[in-house]
């Protein structure tokens, strides 16, 4: 599949799962969604379009996409409370940002496990670059919308701008004890390799271990070793 939208309202996404909206709630799609080995491209459309843009907003399987020229690349929003979310060897770049606008490589801003407690969110072996000049970060987890637990995040490869990879708690919502990262690779551009923004919270990452800076010359481009922040 290719997307390659050439009109689009200002700060759509080019695919999403989320239903007609009323009031403060969405539809949340009734039914799992796979998208495979297809290109979002937003290179038609004007930076001013697109810098609030997600490629992808919703839940679903995302595996082996390419997405570029947009704001922000996967956005895990309005995920309801039963579904996956998973994100594997997906190659994301090329981010456009405009104004202020917040540009991240990928994010979730809501994953409720309490009603669905083995349904699970996964990044797994994607490379994203989130370099549009007002970045927040490659991979951003923030409680925007709801609480977010079970979350695993491994073999990525993350660079750009921002902090490379973001937990946050906050907007009346936290984060659970369940938030793995494993086995990770960072640029360590612009701020970092990753913060913890706990709020009151006492726990951060549940298990961080194998995460380095991207080294190509090393063995496994293990880089210097990255401590959890």
């Amino acid at each position: 599949m290719r997307s390659a939208p050439k009109k689009l309202g200002t700060s759509q996404p080019l695919v999403t799962t989320t239903g007609e909206c009323t009031g403060n709630s969405c539809a949340v799609t009734p039914g799992k969604v796979t998208i495979r080995d297809s290109d979002f491209d937003a290179s038609k459309l004007s930076a001013k379009t697109i810098a609030a843009s997600c490629a992808f907003l919703g839940v679903g399987i995302l595996q082996r996409n390419r997405m570029h020229d947009m704001g922000s690349g996967i956005c895990f929003y309005n995920t309801g409370k039963r579904l996956d979310a998973i994100a594997e060897g997906n190659y994301i770049h090329k981010l456009r940002s405009d104004g202020e606008s917040h540009n991240d490589g990928a994010t979730i801003r809501d994953f409720v496990t309490t009603s669905t407690p083995d349904r699970r969110a996964v990044f797994r072996g994607n490379r994203i670059d989130c370099s549009s000049g007002n970045e927040t970060g490659a991979l951003f987890f923030q409680t925007l919308g709801a609480d977010i637990d079970q979350v695993t995040t491994e073999q990525n490869l993350l660079e750009g701008g921002g902090y490379q990879l973001g937990l946050e708690a906050g907007f009346g919502h936290v984060y659970g004890k369940h938030m793995r990262a494993v086995d990770n690779r960072f640029s360590g551009t612009g701020w970092g390799a990753g913060y913890v923004g706990r709020k009151n919270l006492n726990h951060g990452w549940s298990e961080w271990q194998d995460n380095y800076i991207n080294d190509p010359a090393k063995t496994g481009n293990k880089g210097r070793a990255i401590t959890a922040p």
